[in-house]
């Protein structure tokens, strides 16, 4: 069964990795602009709030976004940014698509990558990518095994 985690695990996970540098560095691929920016900047703002709210003392956040827009190609684009011009330490992409384009590429360059995705086929054998969202089988498949469990 797959597991979700939310950002706030995420944020905490980061309590869990030595570093010489103390200061997490997320970087975030969300729609900022175009048909899905309501989403993305709901995305940011859980991600703001959690990096002001969510970190412990010995760690601070620093949130890095880069707009994908939805396209597979600016969410290459972005990835590109955040790890060669920000440094950045996690990965989160928001969406099926965006998560498609660049699920191999932070697998192959062992990049720690969240994803928010339906469709967890992309992850399938990528032991460096969490999904932050269970598929709808997996909730089917819950809740049948306790509608039966207490009929």
């Amino acid at each position: 069964m797959l597991k979700s985690v939310s950002v706030s695990a995420i944020l905490l996970s980061w309590s869990c990795v030595a570093s010489a540098d103390p200061a997490l560095k997320l970087g975030v691929a969300v729609p900022l602009t175009g048909d899905f920016a309501v989403y993305g900047e709901a995305v940011k703002n859980g991600f703001l709030l959690a990096a002001k709210n969510g970190t412990t003392d010995a760690h601070s956040t620093d949130v890095v976004f880069e707009d994908h827009q939805y396209d597979p190609a600016k969410t290459l684009s972005a990835l590109e940014a955040l790890t060669s011009i920000h440094r950045i330490d996690l990965f989160y992409v928001w969406g099926e698509v965006p998560f498609g384009a660049v699920a191999a590429v932070t697998e192959r360059r062992r990049i720690s990558t969240y994803a928010m995705s339906v469709d967890h086929t992309p992850s399938v054998g990528r032991p460096n990518i969490a999904l932050t969202i269970n598929s709808p089988e997996d909730f089917v498949s819950i809740l049948l095994d306790w509608m039966v469990a207490n009929k």
